[in-house]
């Protein structure tokens, strides 16, 4: 009588964790929006992050993992063999604002990945 309650214990346990994960991580999708003049673009699968930018005369893009750092928030670090970097995102309503830090080696000097964007 004892195991099935154990069993029982645990499958929720499994999924209450499983929920609020789900609760708490940025919605897969795809976002788009502006920075600088140029478009900005977001791609979130779980809880990995693909970002773009395109502005007259400077375009780049980066790939990362996203981690969630408080209410609508979220940390991404891009990583390549050669640099990585952060971007902060914080929800406003249906607006993500995104902040990078340091991420010049992902577009070059003359655009950020600074700016906001909506799902899609």
């Amino acid at each position: 009588m004892r195991q099935p309650f154990i069993l029982m214990t645990a499958a929720l346990a499994i999924l209450a964790i499983s929920t609020s994960a789900r609760l708490y991580a940025m919605e897969t999708g795809d976002y788009a929006g502006v920075s600088e003049g140029g478009e900005l673009f977001l791609s979130v699968q779980n809880d990995n992050l693909d970002i773009a930018i395109g502005v007259p005369g400077c375009a780049g893009e980066g790939k990362g993992k996203l981690v969630r750092t408080g209410e609508g928030r979220w940390t991404a670090t891009l990583t390549d063999s050669d640099a990585s970097c952060t971007l902060d995102i914080q929800q406003q309503g249906n607006r993500f604002n995104v902040l990078e830090h340091d991420c010049s080696y992902f577009h070059g000097f003359s655009c950020r990945f600074d700016g906001f964007v909506t799902k899609n």
